[in-house]
């Protein structure tokens, strides 16, 4: 009897252990509509390239020509026939999976404790904007331990969310967006806001 009895104890333990190790399927992300749109306001949220037959057309950056929401010009024929809008939305949407799945990888082997799925949703969605822009393995490991421990004053103040395009410049564009969605966000929920 007194083997059953610890026998049923280590299995009842290792199955609570291996449940334990399984990330919460309550933080499950998901890509919303809603992230996409932030996405685009953070690569090109004026559509420079979108011309009237609502094609993209290769537009000139301080990181060479892009096309759609600043993505890469992956045929010439872009040049002369454009790139439909439809398409460089569905590519986004494509990328931002891919670089998901990228950031999960990741974070599995490089802080096993905090898979990406049991991080809140607003730690998910800026290491999944920052990994995005900037490349999963090119975020610097402490930006990871300060979004992951959603120390929000260092994230703002140490990191101050800038990012960085070639030869020194910041990328206004995706820290104004960044700053409005997150950092400024905050300020504007007092009784001063207009309805």
């Amino acid at each position: 009897m007194k083997k059953i009895l610890l026998a049923t104890a280590i299995i009842g333990i290792l199955i609570f252990t291996s449940f334990a190790t399984i990330p919460s399927a309550a933080n499950k992300f998901t890509l919303t509509d809603k992230f996409v749109e932030y996405i685009k306001t953070t690569t090109n949220p004026y559509e420079f390239g979108l011309r009237e037959d609502v094609r993209f057309y290769p537009y000139s950056t301080p990181n060479g020509r892009k096309i759609g929401y600043r993505q890469a010009v992956t045929d010439k024929k872009y040049y002369s026939q454009g790139w439909p809008k439809e398409d460089a939305q569905t590519q986004l949407r494509k990328d931002l999976e891919n670089t998901l799945r990228e950031l999960r990888k990741y974070l599995a082997k490089e802080y096993p404790a905090h898979h990406f799925d049991s991080l809140t949703r607003k730690s998910q969605e800026i290491l999944l904007d920052y990994a995005y822009s900037e490349g999963v393995k090119n975020l610097k490991p402490q930006f990871y331990k300060t979004v992951i421990k959603q120390n929000w004053d260092k994230l703002f103040n140490t990191f101050m969310y800038v990012r960085w395009k070639e030869k020194g410049w910041p990328d206004t564009i995706a820290n104004k967006a960044f700053a409005d969605r997150w950092l400024y966000a905050e300020t504007r929920k007092g009784p001063w806001q207009r309805k």
